[in-house]
């Protein structure tokens, strides 16, 4: 199980590199920067972002809202038996770093407040809540990210028609 919010994968397919770029270029659109859509036609592609020169950086296209939504990052090469597609999956910077100071925020908080309880002894249930919340919030991102992430890694494999493998 992973701890961090990100995921890296190699997908071996047995389609040429052209022809896997081909297979995810078909799925794939820009996304207009000021659109608003809150219903889903069946001909909207899967994913929003650009496919280029075998390399890759994508969206899942979803018509509600989620911060921890991964940015899919890929390169597709040469392989023995066609072509090999590595992806890294991960949080948007500006949600990571958001995230990692409310939570170390949290965390300080809850150090401070479980030394305060050492040294005094003084014990409400009032200082349950920052632990609560730092679990809250790491349960959140985590949950929503790898929700998200699944199902680009199912729609991926079955783009290229791969196996997988992890990466590292």
């Amino acid at each position: 199980m992973k701890l961090l919010p990100y995921d890296n994968i190699e997908i071996f397919s047995p389609l040429s590199p052209a022809e896997a770029q081909s297979a995810l270029e078909q799925e794939v659109k820009k996304r207009k920067p000021f659109s608003f859509k809150f219903i889903s036609s069946g001909s909207d592609p899967y994913f929003y972002g650009f496919v280029e020169n075998n390399r890759f950086r994508l969206h899942r296209n979803i018509n509600y809202r989620n911060s921890f939504l991964p940015t899919i990052n890929g390169s597709i090469t040469n392989d023995l038996n066609g072509c090999k597609v590595v992806v890294k999956m991960r949080l948007m910077a500006f949600v990571l770093v958001f995230i990692t100071l409310w939570l170390s925020g949290v965390f300080f908080a809850c150090i401070f407040l479980t030394s305060k309880l050492i040294i005094e002894g003084n014990y409400g249930p009032e200082m349950l809540i920052p632990f609560g919340m730092l679990i809250m919030g790491y349960g959140l991102t985590m949950g929503a990210f790898h929700y998200e992430a699944r199902k680009a890694k199912a729609k991926l494999l079955e783009l290229f028609k791969g196996t997988t493998k992890r990466a590292y």
